[in-house]
């Protein structure tokens, strides 16, 4: 789908899209995407030598933003398990909520092009709502 912008919005948005600065919020560990900042957070986490259950609780509220836990967010914080000690009771918290947890992508494709899923959404809604962004 293509979409209409004012000259405004255009104007905007050029800049913080063509500003030379990477864009993701993606580490690749051997071949594999994880969320950077859950995955650096975890990394601080566990300089001490463990992660405790008031910071296996931290970063559970953090994915929880409104909506299902993404894959990657997922993946992220299996891989921590697997990589820094928890303490008993963090690994018993974490683990079945993870279990539990519904996965789904943060990106969607179309035609061969992956988009943020929420960017996306959100423009589509404006678009529909109002017919042109400004």
């Amino acid at each position: 789908a293509v979409y209409k912008y004012t000259a405004k919005a255009a104007d905007f948005l050029k800049p913080l899209l063509d500003d030379g600065k990477p864009k993701s919020h993606i580490k690749r560990v051997d071949g594999v995407s994880y969320d950077q900042e859950l995955l650096v957070k975890a990394e601080a986490f566990a300089k001490d030598g463990r992660i405790s259950y008031a910071e296996a609780r931290e970063l559970w509220e953090d994915v929880q933003d409104g909506k299902p836990i993404s894959q990657i967010e997922n993946r992220t914080l299996r891989y921590t398990m697997e990589k820094f000690n928890y303490t008993e009771k963090a690994a018993a918290f974490l683990k079945p909520l993870l279990e539990a947890g519904e996965a789904t992508s943060h990106l969607k494709q179309i035609d061969g092009v992956r988009y943020d899923r929420e960017l996306l959404d959100k423009v589509q809604n404006l678009a529909r709502t109002h017919g042109q962004i400004s």
